[in-house]
């Protein structure tokens, strides 16, 4: 039995740490090396998947594609933000707020940040989650995530 049969959640946090410390000293020269560090968690739960055999690779995949919900609420999750910052923006305008209310650009840099955040959710909530509420009740192992 290997450490990633044994102990899944020490192996996938010690690889995720390694990971992305090892890339942060690059990251202050490199925006690339900065956006493959938010890949660490994700890299982790690959590789500890992997050791622990295909029935643990195939599983991570399946959690990871597998829409719980139809896709009209990932919609609304999306797109609500939206009409509820608008609103606030109106309110403030009716109440006097200073300066001009405009919306600001989305950035290059914005975008691939916003999906490379996938890296921490696939390793975190994807991966060790799970792994943990098979030992401990939700309270422990969000606590711990």
């Amino acid at each position: 039995m290997n450490l990633a049969q044994r102990w899944p959640v020490a192996t996938f946090g010690l690889l995720a740490i390694a990971f992305t410390w090892a890339l942060l000293p690059l990251a202050e020269r490199s925006v690339l090396a900065s956006l493959a560090a938010l890949l660490g968690p994700a890299f982790a739960a690959t590789v500890t998947a992997a050791g622990m055999g295909p029935g643990a690779l195939r599983e991570l995949r399946d959690r990871v594609t597998h829409w719980r919900l139809a896709w009209r609420w990932y919609a609304l999750a999306l797109l609500l933000p939206l009409p509820v910052s608008a609103l606030r923006s109106a309110l403030e305008s009716v109440a006097g707020a200073e300066g001009p209310i405009r919306l600001q650009p989305v950035s290059a840099l914005g975008l691939i940040v916003f999906v490379l955040v996938a890296g921490e959710e696939i390793g975190w909530r994807g991966f060790a989650l799970p792994h943990l509420l098979a030992r401990t009740g939700p309270w422990t192992a969000s606590t711990i995530v």
